[in-house]
């Protein structure tokens, strides 16, 4: 609470200062016009001498210095700078007899103007400090009788200027307001290009990890199982391994390529998802010797990004099991349920400990698959335990087609 009060006090005096910038050049002109005025009306109604003139550009002078630093002092002084400039007026007035009235009607409904749009707050106290200025010079200056034709003359003039000022100042916080809204905007822009390319490298480092690494463990396995059977005398059957490596090896490479040009070759024949994951478990089979079962049940025909995922997220689950597990048996589970699609890839393998071992480096196939969870707004969770096997369960909302199959 105490940061978002400091950040708007600190936003309020940043538009303070910016209105006094804005209102410079303007104010310069108006104050020039009314030294002009007073001057004159001075040399037409009362006598006037060199000092005396002098004494009041002096004055006048101060008063435009601190009028064209007056964003410096709004920042933190605001009640100061109205009370140095009115009191200024004021000792301007009473030396100008003759020119009084250009002076009170001009300057101070000039700063009576910038109170009303730009304090935020104490606005009252220094607009009725300088009402009782004014109303001192002019009980002053002015017989009783005729403070009425004051008040007649003043008044209007007052109102007016009162009013340029006030919508002078909604202009400008208006064209800040949107140039803060512009520049919000432009962040906001060079964020959603940083996150588009954090986005695009942990996309390339998923297609990579679910294409050349897959394929690398499947070889891996099948190489693996090629030197068992040499190591027998079974030629035959290693023959007929290396050529599905082969097989494998192609088409690995066909994936990279894909990945690497961003063309998904394979996406029409992931989007019949259940084919998809009966020709992956049985490549599965084949590279890893391990028995591995399907349960499928899913009434919509998904759409390919979903197909797709759930294909590469079903891999990692099957190379998992093949890797680290050293199960004998694979369950692969894919059911349609109240609106959405649950994935269970469960082994018998050893197990281990899910809390300590997801927090180490190394594990990018799972956090692949909680990247592609996360982007279909899914739920991830892995159940292991030493000796008990693992189960790799994955919710995600269907995104498909109305039509069932």
């Amino acid at each position: 609470m105490f940061g978002t009060k400091h950040q708007e006090d600190y936003v309020s005096r940043d538009r303070r200062s910016l209105h006094m910038l804005a209102l410079r050049v303007p104010g310069l002109a108006f104050i020039l016009m009314v030294y002009a005025a007073s001057v004159s009306l001075q040399y037409i109604y009362e006598s006037w001498t060199v000092f005396l003139l002098l004494l009041f550009t002096i004055l006048i002078v101060i008063f435009t210095v601190l009028h064209w630093h007056s964003h410096r002092w709004v920042k933190k002084k605001t009640f100061l700078y109205f009370i140095i400039q009115g009191f200024i007026i004021y000792t301007s007035a009473n030396l100008m007899t003759g020119g009084y009235i250009a002076v009170v009607v001009g300057l101070y409904a000039f700063l009576i103007g910038q109170i009303i749009g730009m304090a935020d707050k104490g606005k009252t106290l220094l607009i009725l400090y300088l009402f009782i200025l004014m109303s001192i010079t002019a009980l002053h200056e002015e017989h009783p009788h005729h403070l009425l034709r004051f008040i007649v003359i003043a008044a209007p003039i007052m109102i007016v200027i009162i009013t340029y000022a006030a919508t002078f100042f909604a202009q400008v916080d208006e064209k800040i307001k949107t140039q803060m809204t512009l520049e919000k905007l432009e962040l906001a822009h060079r964020q959603v290009k940083q996150l588009t390319l954090q986005n695009e490298r942990q996309r390339m480092a998923r297609d990579l990890h679910d294409t050349l690494a897959q394929g690398l463990v499947s070889l891996h396995m099948q190489l693996e199982a090629v030197h068992v059977h040499l190591s027998k005398g079974n030629t035959d059957r290693a023959k007929d391994i290396i050529s599905q490596s082969m097989d494998r090896v192609k088409g690995t490479l066909a994936d990279a390529r894909s990945a690497i040009d961003n063309l998904r070759s394979t996406s029409e024949e992931i989007g019949f998802l259940k084919e998809s994951i009966t020709e992956q478990i049985n490549h599965f089979t084949e590279a890893s010797g391990l028995s591995c079962f399907l349960d499928y049940s899913v009434h919509h025909v998904l759409d390919v990004h979903t197909a797709e995922n759930c294909h590469y997220m079903i891999g990692e689950g099957l190379t998992n099991a093949a890797k680290h597990a050293e199960a004998k048996n694979v369950w692969v589970s894919v059911q349609e349920e109240e609106g959405q699609i649950r994935i269970t890839v469960k082994d018998d393998g050893k197990g281990f400990d899910a809390g300590t071992e997801m927090r180490k480096s190394g594990h990018y196939g799972l956090l692949g698959i909680q990247e592609r969870v996360n982007m279909m707004n899914g739920t991830f969770r892995i159940t292991s335990a030493r000796s008990a096997g693992t189960q790799i369960e994955i919710i995600i909302p269907i995104q498909g087609e109305a039509e069932h199959v």
